[in-house]
């Protein structure tokens, strides 16, 4: 644990899985300056146990305190920041996971479902249909349904799907407005979807009606969608042409703390304003803006990847190659989506995807750190640091410095 002031106890735990009980009646306490161990055969229950009081796994019964303060329900990220943390020792330890599995045990994803990655797309057909946004359903999609979709990469999921989804819903919604023209007698009127209703000419129907007399008179109710991104174009012989419909904008301030005799360093601080456009659902964006950030810090701060002379790559575990744990998070972390913003193109709800651009913010973690390390050498040299700004890269380039400037003398 970070602070030594703390005292950890757990009381009574409780493990059950299916019928069986893997840990019983278990009481651990940890006191100022104690290493404990917990010994036992295989199966005794002890990672268990370990995983429980980290916050991975909720007990079946019992109470986790530190510091006097239960904890039982927090959430892993939630201990972490105060000192809980774990750390993978053995290369081996993950072989047999997933990559969801193996990021499960280093981040919180417990409230993460693919009913979050399908809230934006609902969102917007709930708009165009004017129902309730708990009355739309989306499942996943398959070859079987769509056989020429794309893959949700490069953070286009929103952009294509979306356009596709509104695309299909266009569709029918011109089948409907055919018939309920034809049936009303009504020409050049518009036909407004708002709240439930189907509104037109000092009307008003409900959607679920004019659904069923619809289909009872054979009117085709299912579409597909299709969307593909305008306006870019790539020049082979000349290498000139338009990548990207659009960019993201965003701006990061970062306050870092370094320790100059061991190269580690803490980030204090993230302020960050970002560029969404017409933002459909804030609080994803906002979680997408904070996951591309400490994607990015990895990237720039720990993620070393190592080769053997014989070109084997060295690094190839949780325990040799290093990605942001819930304890690297800033520990002050202010993100503001821009309010102003508006994609000028023509894309759905004129937002602007967040998915990977947020990555780049985190430049401002690596630049922080090396502005840290020239204030050693009173800024009268530019240090020497690459990235991944791992602690011995730091303490290396501190190093390099001292020689080059002779501050110590001064």
């Amino acid at each position: 644990m970070k602070n030594s002031n703390h005292v950890l106890t757990a009381e009574n735990l409780h493990k059950q899985y299916g019928k069986r009980w893997v840990v019983r009646a278990v009481d651990i306490e940890v006191k100022k300056g104690e290493i404990v161990g917990l010994l036992g055969p295989n199966g005794a229950g002890k990672t268990t146990t370990f995983y429980m009081i980290t916050g991975m796994i909720k007990p079946t019964k019992g109470r986790i305190f530190l510091d006097k303060k239960e904890i039982t329900q927090d959430a892993m990220y939630k201990r972490s920041r105060q000192g809980i943390g774990y750390l993978a020792q053995e290369p081996s330890i993950f072989g047999k996971l997933s990559v969801e599995d193996n990021l499960k045990l280093v981040l919180e994803m417990t409230d993460f479902s693919k009913k979050d990655q399908q809230t934006k797309i609902a969102q917007l057909v709930a708009n165009e249909l004017g129902l309730p946004f708990e009355k739309i359903k989306i499942s996943s999609t398959n070859t079987s349904k769509v056989p020429n979709t794309s893959a949700s990469a490069a953070s286009s999921t929103t952009d294509l799907n979306g356009a596709a989804t509104l695309d299909a819903v266009s569709k029918i919604k011109q089948n409907l407005e055919k018939f309920i023209k034809k049936k009303y007698s009504i020409k050049n009127i518009k036909i407004i979807y708002e709240k439930g209703l189907i509104k037109f000419k000092n009307k008003s129907f409900k959607f679920d009606s004019i659904i069923k007399d619809a289909y009872l008179n054979r009117i085709s109710l299912s579409s597909s969608g299709f969307y593909s991104t305008p306006k870019i174009n790539f020049n082979k012989k000349t290498f000139l042409g338009r990548p990207f419909l659009y960019f993201c904008y965003g701006a990061a301030a970062t306050e870092v703390t370094v320790d100059t005799l061991t190269g580690e360093n803490i980030i204090e601080r993230v302020d960050i304003l970002h560029d969404a456009g017409k933002a459909i659902n804030p609080a994803l964006e906002l979680g997408q803006i904070e996951g591309g950030f400490v994607q990015g810090q990895g990237w720039l701060t720990m993620e070393e990847v190592n080769w053997k002379p014989n070109g084997k790559i060295t690094t190839v575990s949780p325990s040799t190659y290093k990605i942001p744990a819930v304890s690297d998070i800033p520990k002050k972390f202010n993100i503001e989506i821009f309010k102003k913003g508006k994609n000028k193109e023509n894309v759905v709800n004129k937002a602007k995807t967040t998915g990977e651009p947020p990555l780049m913010l985190a430049m401002s973690v690596f630049y922080a750190i090396k502005d840290a390390v020239a204030s050693v050498g009173k800024y009268k040299k530019i240090p020497m640091l690459d990235a991944p700004a791992t602690p011995e890269k730091i303490l290396m380039s501190l190093n390099k410095l001292k020689y080059r400037t002779n501050y110590s003398k001064h």
